[in-house]
């Protein structure tokens, strides 16, 4: 006879953990007397503050954003890409169309907030010593089936931008492999520097 127990669902932190377990005859049954249980992590659509330690995550990954025009002042339609140095989690590369490109630097706040000054080139995509800031800056991550013993999943994240004028811009989704460590802590493998960046996340 098949029967099934499905035991609790506990929300810590964002993270919800499924404990699901199939029982087949009296072996199994013996089994669930003896504690034994089978965990796995959903991640739901969670914000994590983007600052120097979450964007290890993405340094040197090219982040495709069609809502450029919050940085470049265009009404629509403009495409950019942006790119975070894998040498310095506080310098970056934008890319737009017809690869002009221009570089500077990113200051993260603690409230979420982060704001990018354009230190080069002259002639280059933004004019040189622009500010632009943003009110919020987050990661979007989303996984399914993570399991608690550090098993990587492939899960997907998105950039998310609003500006002080509360327009939000999300970047295309990037498809990258996270992990719960032993102590419960969400990872994401970023797949060009090959460092598990902690999201910062415990139960």
């Amino acid at each position: 006879m098949q029967s099934g127990v499905r035991g609790p669902v506990l929300l810590r932190t964002g993270i919800v953990l499924f404990n699901w377990l199939q029982v087949l005859g009296t072996a199994e049954r013996l089994q669930i007397d003896q504690g034994i249980r089978h965990q796995l992590h959903a991640i739901m659509p969670l914000l994590y503050t983007f600052n120097t330690s979450t964007v290890a995550a993405v340094q040197g990954v090219g982040i495709n954003i069609q809502g450029g025009q919050i940085f470049t002042g265009v009404s629509t339609g403009t495409a950019v890409t942006l790119v975070f140095s894998i040498l310095n989690a506080n310098a970056f590369t934008l890319t737009g169309p017809g690869g002009l490109t221009s570089i500077g630097l990113v200051a993260y706040d603690s409230s979420g907030s982060c704001t990018f000054t354009v230190t080069g080139p002259v002639g280059g995509l933004l004019q040189v010593s622009s500010v632009i800031p943003f009110s919020n800056c987050a990661l979007a991550i989303q996984a399914n089936e993570v399991p608690e013993n550090g098993g990587l999943v492939l899960g997907t994240l998105n950039l998310k931008l609003t500006t002080t004028g509360g327009a939000t811009s999300n970047s295309n989704p990037l498809a990258q492999n996270v992990s719960i460590g032993n102590n419960g802590q969400l990872f994401v493998l970023n797949p060009v520097t090959g460092v598990q960046a902690g999201m910062g996340v415990e139960p």
